[in-house]
């Protein structure tokens, strides 16, 4: 909840060092006095969202935007307005995005750590620009209230930021160990498993997602 840098151990045991630094919006926008100009930046993202209810949106398997002519509603849980239609994915759906996502693992791995934590960080940043939307669209469409939302917002940044970091601290999990004997050169090599499903609570649609998934992005999987 409060803000505050967290320190993590150097590798090989050289002591500490800095971390990042969490979002915490409401908090610092209230101790900066800026709680009405936050407010309204809510209202307005909440007015244009609104805008589009009731759209029908796609899903999206490898990159391509994906119809079908049966649909479900996806409700305000407090007014019960339609807030979009989607279609109703099938088993067929899920076989097409596990096999995009094993075609596209081999390629994202070879990437390497570093570029990975590079997008994963910018992932970040734009989230952070994409704030308000985001939390105007936590509320229609989960009834979180706004300082609820911001916070399952700027926990999902938090999780971005931290991985990215941890990452960069640990050389992407690649450690060397000690030699046991002279001619002997041991390293500790941690490898991404291929392709996960991430299936989030209700309760941080925003937040569990996110660090779940970017976890297992920057990993290489």
């Amino acid at each position: 909840g409060l803000p505050g840098i967290f320190y993590q151990a150097e590798p090989g045991g050289r002591g500490m060092r800095a971390g990042f630094e969490n979002q915490s919006t409401i908090f610092r926008m209230a101790q900066a006095g800026k709680t009405a100009e936050l407010g309204r930046e809510y209202e307005d993202a909440l007015a244009r969202l609104r805008k589009h209810s009731g759209e029908a949106r796609p899903m999206l398997i490898a990159g391509r935007e994906v119809v079908h002519s049966a649909t479900f509603e996806d409700k305000d849980p407090s007014t019960g307005e339609v807030i979009a239609t989607f279609p109703k994915g099938t088993s067929a759906d899920v076989d097409a995005a596990v096999k995009a996502g094993k075609a596209a693992q081999p390629a994202w791995e070879r990437l390497g750590w570093e570029n990975r934590a590079a997008i994963i960080h910018k992932a970040g940043e734009i989230m952070i620009r994409e704030r308000p939307r985001l939390a105007a669209l936590m509320t229609i469409e989960n009834g979180k209230n706004r300082i609820e939302a911001y916070y399952d917002v700027d926990e999902a940044i938090d999780f971005l930021f931290c991985y990215a970091q941890q990452m960069r601290a640990h050389l992407g999990y690649v450690i060397p160990l000690g030699k046991p004997f002279p001619d002997e050169t041991c390293v500790s090599v941690m490898r991404p498993w291929g392709v996960f499903a991430v299936v989030g609570p209700f309760n941080f649609p925003v937040a569990i997602p996110t660090g779940m998934t970017s976890a297992a992005l920057i990993t290489g999987n």
